[in-house]
């Protein structure tokens, strides 16, 4: 699965790009992001299995658990053993304006340890490690891994996306009314105003859209 999902298609071919005086090998850092969302995906599985403990940020539907934070120490200092000089972003703990962590033209990671907390937490199984690459402010590479499902998104700036290792395509349709809409409902604690605006749109996509 990992050769087929992330090796071929992720760094199946040698690109390196310049920032400023630096050489950077975007394949070899495909390579190390794909052995090491690997590796979490095995600690996110075990964790699955157990009662999930978290904690409130921002508000009471901001939530964070134990492996939120170790998934992502563990993609940060990996990548961080391989790519020292690179800049980092995490949703626990690097992220937000206080940090100064501002994208720039440097080679930038961008990591969400858990996509989709609340959903794991309650144990449905929609969560999934989401790792960017970023480098000269353009999107270099993408891993999107659930390993609840086994469902492995990867996509690279100009060689499409795929779902492990089969290349996927939207459906072309350009008309609402022959497009299958797949829409959430966002329960974060909203002003009275958004949340009506939220509803207004989904009502209006439910009369419009083909299902």
């Amino acid at each position: 699965m990992l050769k087929s999902a992330c090796q071929r298609i992720l760094y199946g071919f040698l690109r390196c790009h310049r920032c400023k005086s630096t050489m950077v090998n975007v394949d070899q850092c495909a390579e190390q992001i794909c052995q090491l969302v690997d590796q979490a995906g095995k600690q996110l599985l075990e964790a699955s299995k157990e009662l999930r403990k978290f904690e409130t940020k921002a508000h009471s539907r901001d939530l964070v658990t134990t492996t939120d934070g170790a998934i992502e120490k563990q993609l940060m200092q990996g990548l961080q053993l391989k790519f020292p000089q690179h800049v980092y972003i995490g949703e626990e703990g690097t992220a937000g304006a206080a940090t100064g962590r501002k994208l720039s033209d440097a080679p930038t990671w961008i990591i969400d340890p858990i996509d989709g907390t609340i959903n794991f937490v309650h144990g449905f199984p929609y969560s999934c490690i989401s790792v960017g690459f970023w480098l000269n402010q353009q999107p270099e590479l993408a891993i999107c891994y659930n390993p609840l499902l086994q469902q492995r998104f990867t996509a690279r700036r100009n060689a499409g996306a795929y779902l492990n290792g089969q290349r996927i395509r939207v459906s072309g349709q350009t008309q609402l009314q022959r497009a299958l809409i797949m829409h959430e409902l966002q329960a974060a604690n909203f002003p009275r105003e958004l949340i009506d605006r939220q509803i207004c749109n989904a009502e209006q996509m439910m009369l419009k859209a083909h299902a």
